[in-house]
């Protein structure tokens, strides 16, 4: 990946194509069908090019020149008032990133509430140092995210209040495109959530997640994990579950579903949320062109993961259903 040095998988048909760059699509093409005896068109084959752009694969002089963005003079009319709050903990390696992307938005935030679990290392002097433009919250000890999430919900005043885990960086449209998607919408009252694209860090063409879901057998899981975005995305409307590592979480979403379940302490509360929200007739709306870039994995050790994973998955089922 040309951006992080990590690794891609590709399929046998992708790792042809990428041996024989620098090439045309027209010459990689012909090349497929006559030494390697595959029968393709040349759109299979573009999509592959377009794949491979998108996600950061290879460069090209066409893409380079492309303007960084077609709707960057657009600034949303009706501008509700938007919060952002940020969980962290032990967090010097992300803080600093994160806090120059969200200060560096085109259209700011109203208000930024960093909720802070006790940290003890350098983070809390980190935050400090950003003065008023930050407002801190010092927790007496590690209260976990959902308890903390909490914390920040309560004091936050916008219309919308974005919700942020610490080792994430948001692209510099995300506020923008948050008010712009929440100014489309018709039916608001109805609107609990917006649910924006999560993307990799390492490998930024490629998503982490847009939303949540869990089957009636198996793990929770992040929706179109892996998957390069060329636009198919624009149609998605709703999803099932949005993922509390970024979410925004509309007014009259938190005035009838509530806060989060502190009890799960971590993981699934977000399940959880998503779950009485559309049990109370209220939609997750999916804005695609929002974008974060998220360090998976980064906020947990695996063994301490696991043990909440394991433990909320079984809380989850036993307090919203009953029954075999």
């Amino acid at each position: 990946n040309l951006q992080s040095g990590s690794r891609v998988e590709l399929d046998r048909i992708g790792m042809l194509i990428f041996k024989m760059l620098p090439t045309s699509i027209a010459k990689a093409t012909e090349t497929l069908l006559k030494e390697h005896q595959l029968l393709l068109t040349e759109r299979l084959v573009r999509h592959y090019f377009t794949l491979f752009r998108r996600g950061a694969i290879v460069a090209s002089a066409q893409a380079q020149a492309e303007p960084e963005d077609l709707r960057d003079d657009i600034v949303p009319e009706a501008r509700p008032s938007l919060s952002i709050v940020m969980i962290t903990y032990n967090g010097e390696k992300y803080v600093r990133d994160n806090i120059d992307s969200i200060l560096a938005q085109s259209c700011p935030a109203d208000e930024f509430i960093i909720v802070d679990n006790h940290s003890t290392d350098r983070t809390r002097s980190m935050i400090e140092s950003y003065g008023s433009s930050v407002q801190l919250i010092r927790n007496p000890r590690n209260y976990h995210y959902a308890r903390a999430v909490n914390i920040g919900l309560a004091q936050a005043t916008g219309d919308l209040i974005v919700v942020l885990n610490q080792d994430l960086v948001v692209d510099k449209y995300f506020v923008r495109e948050i008010q712009l998607r929440y100014e489309a919408c018709r039916d608001r009252e109805n609107i609990a959530a917006l649910v924006p694209q999560i993307r990799l860090n390492k490998l930024k063409g490629f998503i982490n997640s847009i939303g949540n879901a869990i089957k009636q057998k198996g793990w929770g899981y992040d929706n179109y994990f892996g998957v390069v975005d060329v636009g198919q995305f624009s149609r998605l409307e709703t999803v099932q579950s949005a993922c509390f590592g970024a979410v925004v979480i509309t007014r009259q979403g938190l005035d009838k579903v509530g806060l989060l379940d502190r009890s799960y302490v971590s993981y699934y509360e977000d399940m959880d949320w998503s779950f009485r929200a559309r049990q109370a007739g209220m939609n997750l709306v999916v804005t695609d062109r929002a974008i974060v870039f998220h360090d998976f994995g980064g906020s947990y050790n695996p063994a301490a993961r696991t043990r909440f994973v394991v433990k909320n998955r079984l809380r989850f089922v036993l307090k919203n259903f009953s029954g075999r």
